[in-house]
């Protein structure tokens, strides 16, 4: 399906198509056309099209907006589910072409913490914290299954109980169920980003001393220039995996892997597997 483009601004590499300069995104009119041309030549329809975080339907550009509703209402014409991961906000009249259409419509929020300064540092032109619980309530009760997504935890920022425990209790009210999540990753491009543009630095040096003892990350699925590093494993499973997977049993949220390679070792964690569904 073609792309609707991406003008989304925030942390290199942190999630999705962000980045802290604005980019330019390449927009294509005719988007409506080619998938109506594409779903009349298909034998069968898909079940549900897939809405990338990397060409969020709802990013602050009016084109985008008014081409993503038609996208979205041709597609429920269609009897066509539509399925999407954002972390902006969701204008009201699309939100009302949601619930007009629950049944066929899955969505899943990320949201990495509720602290001010930290969503401002890593993400700063995305919707805040409070927005994004309160469009995933009104959603939830509109019967839309939507499901959060702390994509990524960062050590020594997100992963303490300060954090995580007002995070999920703040989700099971908005009415989440289950939860998504993968523990950060560095490569050079992205510490580089990252010194370069988070300005309180005592906060980033908190976050990249926890990488102190930092391994490759080995895994043939993710290869990048220069390199990658994840934490070591009994690190993060005693000090992020652990706490945060008991947090989401203490509030009857079945937890859900979105990186599995990068929360540990590929499959090595036993106690992610033992509470996972």
């Amino acid at each position: 399906m073609p792309g609707l483009g991406c003008q989304k601004v925030g942390v290199a590499a942190i999630w999705g198509c962000a980045r802290f300069v604005p980019v330019l995104g390449a927009f294509y009119t005719n988007t409506l056309e080619r998938l109506r041309d594409e779903l009349r030549r298909k034998r069968k329809k898909p079940v549900t099209v897939y809405f990338s975080p990397s060409s969020d339907p709802f990013q602050p550009v009016p084109e985008v907006l008014d081409m993503a509703y038609d996208v979205f209402k041709h597609l429920f014409d269609s009897c066509i589910g539509v399925t999407f991961v954002i972390k902006g906000r969701i204008p009201a009249r699309h939100r009302e072409l949601l619930a007009a259409h629950a049944s066929l419509v899955q969505g899943r929020i990320g949201v990495i913490t509720l602290d001010p300064a930290i969503a401002a540092a890593f993400e700063p032109y995305a919707a805040s914290p409070d927005v994004r619980l309160a469009q995933t309530a009104e959603l939830i009760a509109a019967g839309i299954a939507i499901d959060a997504r702390l994509d990524p935890i960062l050590p020594g920022l997100t992963d303490c109980e300060d954090c995580l425990e007002p995070l999920c209790e703040a989700l099971a009210r908005a009415g989440v169920r289950t939860l998504a999540a993968s523990v950060l990753f560095l490569r050079p491009a992205v510490v580089r980003s990252l010194r370069r543009h988070v300005e309180d630095k005592a906060m980033l040096h908190r976050m990249l001393d926890r990488f102190s003892n930092a391994k490759p990350l080995a895994s043939r699925r993710l290869t990048f220039r220069g390199g990658s590093w994840r934490l070591p494993e009994n690190v993060a499973n005693e000090q992020v995996v652990g706490p945060f997977l008991e947090l989401c049993r203490q509030y009857s949220m079945p937890a859900k892997a979105c990186k599995a390679s990068l929360l540990t070792t590929l499959r090595r964690c036993c106690r992610w597997k033992m509470f996972s569904t």
